[in-house]
């Protein structure tokens, strides 16, 4: 008996060593699924639009796309989630430049046709900072929205807590991504995951209005993630959706309201 409980102690401390090689090997291939696009490829959207490459401190380029409103009162940088790339999230433009802001969608190292790999958080920050200076030499820095869904939701808030934007939206945001990860993957130490992402410390430093949106059938982030925030900062705008998931709230009648309330 004894015998047998020692080999199924050995197989389950095998199995959690595995586990933890496998998660400090591999957190980059388990975190992001880019969209990889050839150097040549060729953007066909709607909405009138403008190709920018710009350079990271270490030399790599990163794609942006710029869509342009009639009548611009402003821009939003949109910082997307953890799969795809430009020439699908590219296609939300709409709700922007109908309702007057110009918006800069940039994809992350290794997405689409940015160059280089995501190795580290702080690389991520950076890179969203360049994007940010960017629009500051075009655009009043009051004139700049900062939004991020999913992934990008913790760039945008630690993006927003680092400098002064007019407003910065949460589109099913993680309270902190190290979190997420650990209700996902029990028992994973805090020391190993590389990507903490604590967007519940970044916005105790954002003076901005705040706002939310959030499904509460999201299984990817629970909602309850926005509803600890909204209760940590009651100063937060927070929508809850009833009935919509993670990747399908845009198309709540009351996210596209109360859209283009916060962009009047």
């Amino acid at each position: 008996m004894l015998k047998v409980i020692t080999y199924g102690l050995l197989v389950l401390l095998g199995f959690y060593l595995f586990l933890y090689l496998v998660i400090i090997m591999f957190q980059e291939k388990l975190l992001f699924f880019p969209t990889k696009l050839s150097k040549s490829y060729v953007y066909n959207f709607d909405e009138a639009f403008e190709e920018i490459f710009l350079v990271t401190n270490d030399g790599y380029k990163l794609n942006a796309v710029l869509f342009k409103s009639e009548i611009s009162i402003g821009v939003v940088l949109f910082l997307h989630g953890n799969g795809g790339a430009i020439n699908g999230w590219g296609k939300g433009a709409e709700l922007y430049t109908k309702n007057g802001y110009d918006v800069l969608y940039l994809d992350y190292r290794g997405y689409g046709k940015s160059e280089g790999e995501i190795n580290s958080e702080k690389q991520l920050i950076n890179d969203a900072q360049i994007a940010y200076d960017y629009l500051k030499n075009h655009y009043d820095e009051y004139d700049i929205i900062i939004s991020g869904t999913s992934l990008g939701s913790g760039i945008a808030s630690k993006l927003a807590s680092n400098n002064n934007p007019k407003k910065l939206i949460l589109n099913s945001p993680f309270s902190s991504l190290v979190k997420l990860i650990q209700e996902k993957v029990i028992f994973v130490p805090r020391r190993i995951i590389k990507y903490k992402l604590e967007t519940e410390k970044y916005l105790e430093k954002i003076d901005c209005p705040i706002i939310i949106f959030h499904g509460d059938n999201d299984r990817v982030v629970p909602v309850n993630h926005s509803l600890y925030l909204k209760e940590k900062f009651p100063k937060i705008n927070l929508y809850v959706l009833k009935g919509f998931e993670h990747n399908n709230i845009s198309q709540s009648d009351k996210f596209q309201i109360r859209m283009k309330e916060i962009l009047e």
